[in-house]
């Protein structure tokens, strides 16, 4: 069933007017990228907290990891940011 939004003109009765493939694609696309953004950022406060609490339980050994984890959450958040840079860069074309 495609969604639709109510128009409503004047001196008639509320019709629904189905929406385009277009704009129902765009709000799927707009999820997506939010859904992408929470779930990267979440994994990386959670790496970054660990390696805080790390830090300070067994300092002599946080250096080794952060040479684990120091890389996963620069990659992380270069990918994400290539990835959102890159779906704006499409949405232009």
């Amino acid at each position: 069933m495609p969604r639709s939004r109510l128009n409503i003109s004047s001196g008639s009765s509320p019709t629904v007017a189905p929406q385009k493939p277009r704009t129902i694609l765009a709000e799927g696309e707009i999820k997506i990228q939010v859904t992408i953004a929470w779930f990267v950022g979440s994994i990386i406060i959670m790496l970054t907290l660990g390696g805080l609490i790390f830090n300070f339980v067994n300092p002599p050994e946080a250096k080794n990891l952060w040479v684990i984890i120091g890389p996963i959450i620069s990659g992380g958040i270069s990918g994400a940011l290539g990835f959102l840079a890159g779906k704006k860069h499409a949405s232009n074309q």
